[in-house]
């Protein structure tokens, strides 16, 4: 990880630093309590990646709208060739690692078999995360082309608006709180200190990162 990222507080001692540059530094950092603060976006990522995969699994569990009768009779067809091994029924319900899950389990929309949700993860980037899911669902393959994925998913997000990400799924508590979880978290005791003086510094730092998501719950409330 470079230098920019890993930034260490208060480590006593002489430190060699060698650039990607080819650049040799010496700096001196005095030891006390060495706090780190990680900067890493995928690091600070994974708590809040992990809650918003959750968030969207939950809500898509939670849709409550009926399919139409074509869609149920369709899903009765795939449960009988499922049953039977067909390779179509199979490619559709079947494989990656979630493995089989049978068809006509509900008669819920985007609830068919349950793999919808139950692949849904979120995966944090450099500055984004990207939300995915088992490669036969929103397939054009089996979804009978580009246009019909493009329907289903707007559909979906009608159903589930945090499917948007911005301001719809971070407003959502568990997301937030998975912030303010990843804002804490980014100060890290290296060891056990009696010093007092350090230990109130931390929790300072961590109060200026609960105000600062306090900031954005009323810009994203407003």
């Amino acid at each position: 990880m470079a230098d920019a990222d890993i930034i260490i507080l208060n480590n006593n001692g002489l430190k060699r630093r060698e650039r990607s540059s080819g650049r040799v530094q010496y700096t001196v950092e005095i030891e006390s309590e060495p706090l780190v603060h990680s900067f890493d976006p995928r690091t600070i990522g994974k708590v809040v990646a992990e809650a918003m995969a959750e968030t969207l699994r939950q809500k898509v569990l939670a849709i409550t709208a009926q399919a139409s009768a074509v869609t149920i009779k369709m899903r009765a067809a795939y449960a009988k060739a499922f049953a039977a091994g067909s390779p179509g029924a199979q490619k559709r319900y079947a494989g990656g690692r979630i493995g089989a899950m049978p068809p006509h389990q509900s008669d819920r929309m985007f609830n068919d078999s349950g793999r919808l949700a139950k692949s849904i993860t979120a995966t944090p980037r450099d500055d984004s995360w990207t939300i995915t899911m088992a490669a036969n669902r929103l397939d054009p393959v089996t979804a009978g082309g580009e246009d019909k994925v493009q329907r289903i998913y707007q559909r979906l997000v009608e159903l589930v608006p945090a499917f948007k990400g911005g301001r719809e799924l971070l407003q959502e508590d568990a997301v937030q709180k998975a912030v303010v979880t990843s804002l804490e978290a980014m100060i890290v005791k290296a060891r056990a200190t009696r010093d007092q003086l350090t230990a109130a510094r931390a929790q300072q730092a961590i109060n200026t990162a609960r105000a600062l998501i306090g900031a954005l719950r009323t810009v994203l409330a407003g």
